[in-house]
């Protein structure tokens, strides 16, 4: 056919550059065919659902919040029953305890009592075997009193003894009588005694004063017992008053002696605090036990 182009035989022929599909319709123009009020409508519509879902996961945050308090509210409510119910317990072991209670206040009452009595307590005992036992060979007491002071009530205003041989109750000896001293700081405890000494211008500490007569072979036995009741601790400044020669050359005599303050017997001085120990001991065991009821 000699009307048809045919493709020459041995020859490349290159095929024509192709067109990008964006420059292809880069000249091309759109037009939109919506009305305004269609493209304000479809706006709103957009606007109204984004709204709508914002108001979705309002509402849900809202419903988990909710669920959230009312949950710790019902924990809460649980937890509260539970110490009502522990509370309303020891308020009844409390009523079963209110005899002992009062059985520990009078106990107490009496412990202080006993321990205000006795906190003056000399021990009589351990001044006249102390005084025998210092007394040399061949002596003799016919008679030995033990005078004892009457202490000073508390908050009473000390007053100096006229002779100075002991200092005021409640006071320190050179201090200032109008200064009171604790209980505890005052080695005499109250107590004020008189007793005559060698030294009448001397102010030292008297619990007691121990009067004693006897007879004894020679004045230089008599002397010897003056010289081992100055050398104890237990005694301060004996002194001889009066001394008689009879015919069987005897010697008679009357004299005194101060006791110190380390006759006390101190028996109850740590009543309270034992008291308190116990007390305290018992407020323990208590407290365990209310803390493992709690843990239950």
């Amino acid at each position: 056919m000699s009307g048809l182009l045919t493709r020459p035989t041995g020859r490349h022929v290159e095929d024509p550059p192709s067109i990008p599909e964006q420059a292809a319709y880069a000249g091309r123009t759109g037009v939109n065919l919506l009305s305004p009020w269609v493209r304000e409508g479809l706006r709103v519509r957009a606007l109204r659902k984004r709204f709508a879902y914002a108001l979705l996961a309002l509402v849900v945050a809202a419903g988990g919040a909710w669920a959230f308090h009312q949950l710790l509210q019902r924990e809460a409510s649980a937890e509260l029953r539970g110490e009502q119910a522990v509370g309303a317990a020891l308020e009844a072991r409390i009523d079963d305890l209110a005899p002992v209670s009062g059985y520990i206040a009078d106990v107490r009452t009496r412990s202080q009592e006993v321990h205000d009595t006795m906190w003056t307590e000399i021990s009589h005992a351990d001044v006249l075997d102390t005084l025998v036992d210092l007394a040399p060979g061949g002596t003799s007491f016919e008679s030995t009193t033990l005078v004892l002071p009457l202490a000073a009530p508390p908050g009473a205003p000390a007053t100096a003894p006229a002779d100075g041989t002991a200092a005021a109750p409640g006071t320190d000896a050179g201090t200032d009588p109008a200064e009171p001293v604790a209980p505890e700081d005052d080695p005499a405890r109250g107590l004020l005694a008189t007793c005559p000494g060698p030294d009448p211008f001397a102010t030292t500490t008297v619990v007691a004063c121990l009067e004693l007569s006897g007879t004894a072979p020679s004045r230089r036995v008599v002397a010897q017992l003056v010289q081992a009741l100055a050398a104890e601790k237990l005694f301060i400044e004996p002194f001889i008053t009066t001394t008689t020669t009879d015919e069987a050359a005897e010697v008679s005599f009357t004299g005194s002696v101060g006791v110190d303050p380390r006759a006390f017997t101190g028996r109850y001085d740590d009543l309270l605090e034992r008291l308190d120990t116990t007390a305290a001991d018992e407020t323990d065991e208590t407290g365990d036990e209310t803390g493992g009821e709690d843990e239950r």
